[in-house]
Protein backbone atom coordinates (compact mmCIF):
# COMPACT_ATOMS: atom_id res chain seq x y z
CA UNK A 1 0.00 0.00 0.00
CA UNK A 2 1.37 3.43 -0.84
CA UNK A 3 0.77 6.48 1.32
CA UNK A 4 -1.62 9.15 0.12
CA UNK A 5 -3.96 11.75 1.58
CA UNK A 6 -6.86 9.41 0.77
CA UNK A 7 -5.47 6.25 2.36
CA UNK A 8 -6.99 5.12 5.64
CA UNK A 9 -5.42 2.92 8.30
CA UNK A 10 -7.65 1.27 10.88
CA UNK A 11 -6.10 -0.28 13.99
CA UNK A 12 -8.36 -2.54 16.05
CA UNK A 13 -6.99 -2.82 19.57
CA UNK A 14 -5.92 0.13 21.71
CA UNK A 15 -3.11 -1.51 23.66
CA UNK A 16 0.63 -1.13 23.28
CA UNK A 17 0.75 -2.89 19.89
CA UNK A 18 -1.97 -0.60 18.54
CA UNK A 19 -0.31 2.58 19.82
CA UNK A 20 3.08 1.57 18.39
CA UNK A 21 1.43 0.76 15.05
CA UNK A 22 -0.05 4.27 14.88
CA UNK A 23 3.27 5.89 15.79
CA UNK A 24 5.14 3.79 13.24
CA UNK A 25 2.69 4.58 10.45
CA UNK A 26 3.15 8.31 10.99
CA UNK A 27 6.92 7.93 11.20
CA UNK A 28 6.81 6.09 7.87
CA UNK A 29 5.24 9.18 6.28
CA UNK A 30 1.58 8.14 6.29
CA UNK A 31 -0.49 11.30 5.85
CA UNK A 32 -3.91 9.68 5.63
CA UNK A 33 -6.33 8.94 8.44
CA UNK A 34 -5.60 6.62 11.36
CA UNK A 35 -8.55 5.28 13.33
CA UNK A 36 -7.78 3.50 16.62
CA UNK A 37 -10.61 1.27 17.84
CA UNK A 38 -10.61 0.09 21.46
CA UNK A 39 -13.19 -1.87 23.42
CA UNK A 40 -12.38 -0.06 26.68
CA UNK A 41 -13.27 3.57 27.30
CA UNK A 42 -9.87 4.37 28.84
CA UNK A 43 -6.87 5.65 26.92
CA UNK A 44 -4.27 2.94 26.21
CA UNK A 45 -2.54 2.09 29.49
CA UNK A 46 0.32 -0.07 30.79
CA UNK A 47 -1.39 -3.43 30.79
CA UNK A 48 1.38 -5.40 32.62
CA UNK A 49 0.70 -3.20 35.65
CA UNK A 50 -2.88 -4.48 35.91
CA UNK A 51 -1.84 -7.48 38.04
CA UNK A 52 1.14 -5.68 39.58
CA UNK A 53 0.91 -2.11 40.90
CA UNK A 54 -2.72 -1.51 39.86
CA UNK A 55 -4.01 -4.53 41.78
CA UNK A 56 -1.99 -3.63 44.86
CA UNK A 57 -2.93 0.05 44.84
CA UNK A 58 -6.47 -0.25 43.53
CA UNK A 59 -5.79 2.48 40.95
CA UNK A 60 -5.63 2.51 37.16
CA UNK A 61 -2.13 2.18 35.66
CA UNK A 62 -0.34 4.91 33.71
CA UNK A 63 -1.24 5.63 30.09
CA UNK A 64 1.16 4.64 27.32
CA UNK A 65 0.43 7.95 25.62
CA UNK A 66 -1.62 11.00 26.59
CA UNK A 67 -4.67 12.22 24.69
CA UNK A 68 -3.00 15.37 23.31
CA UNK A 69 -0.10 13.39 21.90
CA UNK A 70 -2.29 10.68 20.40
CA UNK A 71 -4.93 12.96 18.90
CA UNK A 72 -2.95 16.17 18.46
CA UNK A 73 0.56 15.16 17.40
CA UNK A 74 -0.30 11.84 15.72
CA UNK A 75 -3.72 12.87 14.42
CA UNK A 76 -5.36 9.63 15.53
CA UNK A 77 -9.15 9.37 15.51
CA UNK A 78 -10.10 7.56 18.72
CA UNK A 79 -13.05 5.19 18.77
CA UNK A 80 -12.87 4.04 22.40
CA UNK A 81 -15.64 2.05 24.03
CA UNK A 82 -16.15 0.42 20.63
CA UNK A 83 -15.86 -3.33 20.06
CA UNK A 84 -15.09 -4.92 16.70
CA UNK A 85 -17.80 -7.41 15.76
CA UNK A 86 -16.87 -8.53 12.25
CA UNK A 87 -14.69 -8.05 9.18
CA UNK A 88 -15.76 -7.75 5.53
CA UNK A 89 -12.52 -8.10 3.56
CA UNK A 90 -14.16 -7.80 0.14
CA UNK A 91 -15.58 -4.38 0.94
CA UNK A 92 -12.75 -3.55 3.37
CA UNK A 93 -15.05 -2.78 6.27
CA UNK A 94 -14.67 -3.40 9.99
CA UNK A 95 -18.03 -3.91 11.64
CA UNK A 96 -18.17 -2.54 15.19
CA UNK A 97 -20.65 -2.00 18.00
CA UNK A 98 -20.81 1.62 16.78
CA UNK A 99 -21.19 1.10 13.03
CA UNK A 100 -18.92 0.24 10.08
CA UNK A 101 -15.44 1.65 9.46
CA UNK A 102 -13.80 1.49 6.04
CA UNK A 103 -10.07 0.89 5.62
CA UNK A 104 -7.34 0.66 3.02
CA UNK A 105 -5.08 -1.16 5.49
CA UNK A 106 -5.98 -2.86 8.75
CA UNK A 107 -3.90 -3.79 11.81
CA UNK A 108 -5.38 -6.41 14.13
CA UNK A 109 -4.11 -5.82 17.67
CA UNK A 110 -6.97 -7.05 19.84
CA UNK A 111 -4.77 -8.87 22.36
CA UNK A 112 -6.00 -11.71 24.55
CA UNK A 113 -8.80 -12.45 27.00
CA UNK A 114 -8.62 -14.59 30.16
CA UNK A 115 -9.89 -18.12 29.75
CA UNK A 116 -13.33 -17.99 31.41
CA UNK A 117 -14.15 -20.06 34.48
CA UNK A 118 -16.31 -23.05 33.42
CA UNK A 119 -18.62 -22.46 36.38
CA UNK A 120 -19.16 -18.76 35.75
CA UNK A 121 -18.63 -16.01 38.30
CA UNK A 122 -21.00 -17.46 40.94
CA UNK A 123 -22.69 -14.12 41.57
CA UNK A 124 -19.41 -12.22 41.84
CA UNK A 125 -17.53 -14.71 44.00
CA UNK A 126 -15.24 -15.73 41.12
CA UNK A 127 -13.11 -13.20 39.20
CA UNK A 128 -10.90 -13.05 36.15
CA UNK A 129 -8.50 -10.17 35.54
CA UNK A 130 -7.61 -8.44 32.29
CA UNK A 131 -8.52 -4.76 32.43
CA UNK A 132 -7.66 -1.92 34.77
CA UNK A 133 -11.27 -1.90 35.91
CA UNK A 134 -10.98 -5.62 36.78
CA UNK A 135 -7.92 -4.85 38.92
CA UNK A 136 -9.58 -1.98 40.78
CA UNK A 137 -12.64 -4.11 41.53
CA UNK A 138 -10.54 -7.09 42.64
CA UNK A 139 -8.46 -4.86 44.91
CA UNK A 140 -11.65 -3.90 46.73
CA UNK A 141 -12.78 -7.52 46.92
CA UNK A 142 -9.45 -8.83 48.23
CA UNK A 143 -8.96 -6.11 50.81
CA UNK A 144 -10.19 -7.58 54.06
CA UNK A 145 -10.80 -11.06 52.67
CA UNK A 146 -9.33 -13.80 54.87
CA UNK A 147 -9.28 -16.79 52.52
CA UNK A 148 -8.63 -16.53 48.78
CA UNK A 149 -8.01 -19.27 46.22
CA UNK A 150 -6.18 -18.47 42.98
CA UNK A 151 -6.46 -21.14 40.28
CA UNK A 152 -3.50 -21.16 37.89
CA UNK A 153 0.10 -20.42 38.91
CA UNK A 154 1.34 -18.82 35.70
CA UNK A 155 2.70 -15.28 35.66
CA UNK A 156 -0.72 -13.68 36.12
CA UNK A 157 -1.96 -16.12 38.76
CA UNK A 158 1.29 -15.85 40.70
CA UNK A 159 1.19 -12.04 40.61
CA UNK A 160 -2.40 -12.11 41.86
CA UNK A 161 -1.47 -14.53 44.67
CA UNK A 162 1.41 -12.26 45.69
CA UNK A 163 -0.83 -9.17 45.66
CA UNK A 164 -3.61 -10.92 47.59
CA UNK A 165 -1.18 -11.92 50.31
CA UNK A 166 0.16 -8.36 50.48
CA UNK A 167 -3.44 -7.18 50.96
CA UNK A 168 -3.77 -9.46 53.98
CA UNK A 169 -5.39 -12.56 52.55
CA UNK A 170 -4.61 -16.17 53.38
CA UNK A 171 -3.88 -17.49 49.89
CA UNK A 172 -4.08 -20.96 48.38
CA UNK A 173 -2.67 -21.25 44.86
CA UNK A 174 -3.84 -24.26 42.83
CA UNK A 175 -1.72 -25.47 39.91
CA UNK A 176 -2.23 -28.44 37.59
CA UNK A 177 1.52 -28.92 36.97
CA UNK A 178 4.41 -29.40 39.38
CA UNK A 179 4.88 -25.64 39.73
CA UNK A 180 4.66 -22.27 37.98
CA UNK A 181 5.67 -22.13 34.29
CA UNK A 182 6.39 -25.87 34.08
CA UNK A 183 4.71 -26.31 30.70
CA UNK A 184 6.67 -23.48 29.08
CA UNK A 185 9.99 -23.50 30.98
CA UNK A 186 10.51 -26.95 32.44
CA UNK A 187 10.46 -28.72 35.78
CA UNK A 188 13.65 -27.26 37.29
CA UNK A 189 12.40 -23.67 37.07
CA UNK A 190 8.89 -24.72 38.15
CA UNK A 191 10.24 -26.28 41.35
CA UNK A 192 12.32 -23.19 42.07
CA UNK A 193 9.33 -20.87 41.60
CA UNK A 194 7.18 -23.18 43.73
CA UNK A 195 9.64 -22.67 46.59
CA UNK A 196 9.24 -18.89 46.23
CA UNK A 197 5.50 -19.17 46.87
CA UNK A 198 5.86 -21.54 49.80
CA UNK A 199 8.67 -19.57 51.43
CA UNK A 200 6.50 -16.44 51.21
CA UNK A 201 3.66 -18.20 53.03
CA UNK A 202 1.32 -18.97 50.15
CA UNK A 203 -0.06 -22.48 50.20
CA UNK A 204 0.72 -23.98 46.79
CA UNK A 205 -1.22 -27.12 45.78
CA UNK A 206 0.38 -28.74 42.72
CA UNK A 207 -0.69 -31.59 40.46
CA UNK A 208 -4.26 -30.55 41.17
CA UNK A 209 -7.18 -30.14 38.77
CA UNK A 210 -10.29 -28.24 39.83
CA UNK A 211 -13.33 -30.44 39.29
CA UNK A 212 -16.01 -28.01 40.46
CA UNK A 213 -16.74 -24.68 42.11
CA UNK A 214 -19.83 -24.55 44.30
CA UNK A 215 -21.36 -21.73 46.31
CA UNK A 216 -21.38 -22.49 50.01
CA UNK A 217 -23.31 -19.64 51.60
CA UNK A 218 -21.04 -16.59 51.61
CA UNK A 219 -18.12 -18.78 50.52
CA UNK A 220 -17.02 -20.86 47.53
CA UNK A 221 -16.08 -24.54 47.75
CA UNK A 222 -13.26 -25.48 45.39
CA UNK A 223 -13.24 -29.23 44.73
CA UNK A 224 -10.03 -30.86 43.48
CA UNK A 225 -9.50 -34.14 41.65
CA UNK A 226 -7.62 -35.43 44.68
CA UNK A 227 -10.84 -35.27 46.69
CA UNK A 228 -9.77 -32.22 48.70
CA UNK A 229 -12.25 -29.38 49.14
CA UNK A 230 -10.94 -25.86 49.81
CA UNK A 231 -13.39 -23.28 51.11
CA UNK A 232 -12.64 -19.63 50.37
CA UNK A 233 -14.36 -16.27 50.44
CA UNK A 234 -13.27 -15.49 46.89
CA UNK A 235 -11.75 -17.34 43.91
CA UNK A 236 -9.63 -15.81 41.14
CA UNK A 237 -9.57 -17.86 37.93
CA UNK A 238 -6.20 -17.37 36.19
CA UNK A 239 -5.95 -20.41 33.91
CA UNK A 240 -4.35 -18.94 30.81
CA UNK A 241 -5.53 -16.58 28.09
CA UNK A 242 -6.78 -16.88 24.54
CA UNK A 243 -6.60 -14.42 21.64
CA UNK A 244 -9.59 -12.10 21.25
CA UNK A 245 -10.39 -13.06 17.65
CA UNK A 246 -14.08 -13.95 17.62
CA UNK A 247 -14.80 -10.94 15.42
CA UNK A 248 -12.68 -12.48 12.61
CA UNK A 249 -14.79 -15.64 12.31
CA UNK A 250 -16.01 -16.06 8.74
CA UNK A 251 -13.66 -13.39 7.37
CA UNK A 252 -11.23 -15.80 5.71
CA UNK A 253 -8.27 -14.56 7.75
CA UNK A 254 -6.20 -17.62 8.67
CA UNK A 255 -6.22 -18.28 12.41
CA UNK A 256 -4.70 -21.01 14.62
CA UNK A 257 -4.06 -20.04 18.24
CA UNK A 258 -3.56 -16.52 16.90
CA UNK A 259 -3.74 -14.81 13.52
CA UNK A 260 -1.17 -16.49 11.28
CA UNK A 261 1.32 -14.04 9.78
CA UNK A 262 4.85 -13.74 8.41
CA UNK A 263 7.71 -11.91 10.14
CA UNK A 264 6.51 -8.85 8.21
CA UNK A 265 3.34 -9.19 10.34
CA UNK A 266 1.18 -9.55 7.21
CA UNK A 267 -1.63 -12.11 7.07
CA UNK A 268 -2.98 -14.09 4.11
CA UNK A 269 -4.67 -10.82 3.07
CA UNK A 270 -2.03 -8.24 1.98
CA UNK A 271 -4.17 -5.42 3.37
CA UNK A 272 -4.44 -6.97 6.85
CA UNK A 273 -1.59 -6.97 9.38
CA UNK A 274 -1.44 -8.20 12.98
CA UNK A 275 0.60 -7.47 16.12
CA UNK A 276 0.80 -8.37 19.79
CA UNK A 277 -0.98 -11.19 21.59
CA UNK A 278 -3.28 -11.68 18.60
CA UNK A 279 -0.34 -12.64 16.34
CA UNK A 280 1.15 -16.04 15.58
CA UNK A 281 4.23 -15.74 13.40
CA UNK A 282 5.04 -18.46 10.85
CA UNK A 283 8.30 -18.77 8.95
CA UNK A 284 6.44 -19.26 5.65
CA UNK A 285 2.84 -19.18 4.54
CA UNK A 286 2.55 -22.89 5.38
CA UNK A 287 0.28 -24.37 8.04
CA UNK A 288 2.94 -24.91 10.72
CA UNK A 289 3.09 -22.05 13.19
CA UNK A 290 5.99 -21.22 15.46
CA UNK A 291 5.52 -21.10 19.26
CA UNK A 292 3.88 -17.86 20.34
CA UNK A 293 5.47 -15.29 22.60
CA UNK A 294 2.90 -13.13 24.37
CA UNK A 295 4.75 -10.26 26.03
CA UNK A 296 4.82 -6.47 26.00
CA UNK A 297 8.24 -6.37 24.36
CA UNK A 298 6.97 -8.45 21.45
CA UNK A 299 3.76 -6.41 21.22
CA UNK A 300 5.76 -3.19 20.93
CA UNK A 301 8.18 -4.58 18.34
CA UNK A 302 5.46 -6.20 16.25
CA UNK A 303 3.29 -3.07 16.42
CA UNK A 304 6.13 -0.99 14.97
CA UNK A 305 6.60 -3.46 12.10
CA UNK A 306 2.86 -3.82 11.40
CA UNK A 307 2.22 -0.07 11.37
CA UNK A 308 5.16 0.63 9.09
CA UNK A 309 4.35 -2.14 6.62
CA UNK A 310 0.64 -1.33 6.51
CA UNK A 311 1.37 2.06 4.92
CA UNK A 312 4.42 1.28 2.75
CA UNK A 313 4.90 -0.84 -0.40
CA UNK A 314 6.14 -4.43 0.07
CA UNK A 315 9.61 -3.55 -1.20
CA UNK A 316 10.05 -1.26 1.81
CA UNK A 317 8.74 -3.66 4.44
CA UNK A 318 10.63 -4.36 7.65
CA UNK A 319 10.55 -7.62 9.61
CA UNK A 320 10.40 -8.40 13.29
CA UNK A 321 13.58 -9.71 14.90
CA UNK A 322 12.67 -8.95 18.51
CA UNK A 323 13.83 -11.19 21.35
CA UNK A 324 10.98 -12.30 23.66
CA UNK A 325 11.22 -10.79 27.15
CA UNK A 326 9.00 -10.74 30.24
CA UNK A 327 9.27 -9.62 33.83
CA UNK A 328 7.23 -10.24 36.94
CA UNK A 329 7.39 -9.49 40.66
CA UNK A 330 6.35 -11.98 43.33
CA UNK A 331 6.78 -11.15 47.02
CA UNK A 332 9.43 -8.50 46.15
CA UNK A 333 11.38 -11.04 44.08
CA UNK A 334 12.02 -9.97 40.48
CA UNK A 335 11.60 -12.66 37.81
CA UNK A 336 12.78 -11.97 34.27
CA UNK A 337 12.68 -14.20 31.21
CA UNK A 338 14.37 -13.70 27.86
CA UNK A 339 14.52 -15.76 24.67
CA UNK A 340 12.97 -19.17 24.14
CA UNK A 341 13.25 -22.05 26.66
CA UNK A 342 14.54 -25.43 25.53
CA UNK A 343 14.76 -28.96 26.92
CA UNK A 344 18.26 -28.53 28.36
CA UNK A 345 18.79 -26.07 31.21
CA UNK A 346 21.62 -25.17 33.58
CA UNK A 347 21.05 -23.49 36.93
CA UNK A 348 23.64 -20.89 37.95
CA UNK A 349 24.02 -18.67 40.99
CA UNK A 350 24.54 -14.90 40.84
CA UNK A 351 25.02 -13.42 44.31
CA UNK A 352 21.64 -13.70 45.98
CA UNK A 353 19.91 -14.55 42.70
CA UNK A 354 19.59 -17.54 40.38
CA UNK A 355 19.78 -17.91 36.60
CA UNK A 356 18.15 -20.77 34.68
CA UNK A 357 20.00 -20.93 31.38
CA UNK A 358 18.50 -22.66 28.32
CA UNK A 359 20.48 -24.02 25.39
CA UNK A 360 20.00 -26.28 22.40
CA UNK A 361 22.94 -28.13 20.82
CA UNK A 362 25.38 -25.84 22.59
CA UNK A 363 23.64 -22.68 21.44
CA UNK A 364 22.07 -20.24 23.89
CA UNK A 365 18.30 -19.95 23.45
CA UNK A 366 17.08 -18.15 26.58
CA UNK A 367 17.16 -17.68 30.33
CA UNK A 368 15.01 -16.94 33.35
CA UNK A 369 16.52 -15.07 36.25
CA UNK A 370 15.29 -14.64 39.81
CA UNK A 371 16.89 -11.48 41.24
CA UNK A 372 19.58 -11.77 38.55
CA UNK A 373 19.12 -8.57 36.56
CA UNK A 374 22.73 -8.25 35.36
CA UNK A 375 22.88 -11.82 34.04
CA UNK A 376 19.52 -11.55 32.27
CA UNK A 377 20.66 -8.30 30.66
CA UNK A 378 23.84 -10.01 29.40
CA UNK A 379 21.89 -13.01 28.06
CA UNK A 380 19.60 -10.62 26.23
CA UNK A 381 22.63 -8.97 24.61
CA UNK A 382 24.08 -12.34 23.59
CA UNK A 383 20.79 -13.42 22.03
CA UNK A 384 20.59 -10.19 20.05
CA UNK A 385 24.15 -10.75 18.82
CA UNK A 386 23.28 -14.31 17.79
CA UNK A 387 26.55 -15.59 19.21
CA UNK A 388 27.05 -19.36 18.76
CA UNK A 389 29.28 -19.33 21.84
CA UNK A 390 26.64 -17.55 23.87
CA UNK A 391 25.84 -20.52 26.11
CA UNK A 392 29.47 -20.79 27.26
CA UNK A 393 29.74 -17.03 27.74
CA UNK A 394 26.56 -16.91 29.80
CA UNK A 395 27.77 -19.75 32.05
CA UNK A 396 31.01 -17.89 32.64
CA UNK A 397 29.10 -14.82 33.86
CA UNK A 398 27.96 -16.29 37.13
CA UNK A 399 30.86 -18.58 37.94
CA UNK A 400 29.29 -21.52 39.73
CA UNK A 401 26.28 -23.85 39.64
CA UNK A 402 23.40 -23.18 42.00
Amino acid sequence: MSTSARSSLVIVGAGLAGVRAAESARNAGHDGSIVLVGAETALPYERPQVTKEALLAGASPRHYVEHDQLVGRLGVQLRLGTRATGLDRRRRLVRTSDGKIGYDALVVATGAQPTPCPWGNLDGQVSTVRTARDAVLLHRVLTGRRRVVVVGAGLIGSEIASAAQALGAEVTLVERGCGPLEASHGRSLAEHLARLHRTAGTRLVTGAAVTSLVRAGASVAVDLGSGERIVAEHVVWAVGVRSDLGWLVGSGIRVAEGVLCTTAMVTNDPAVFVAGDAAQVVATDGPQAAPRSMSQSMAAAQGLVAGHNAVTPPGSWSRTTATPYFWSTWYDRRIQGVGVPSARSTVLQEGGGTLHLYEHRGRLTGAVGIDAKASVRRVRELLREGSSSGAHAAREMTGRPA
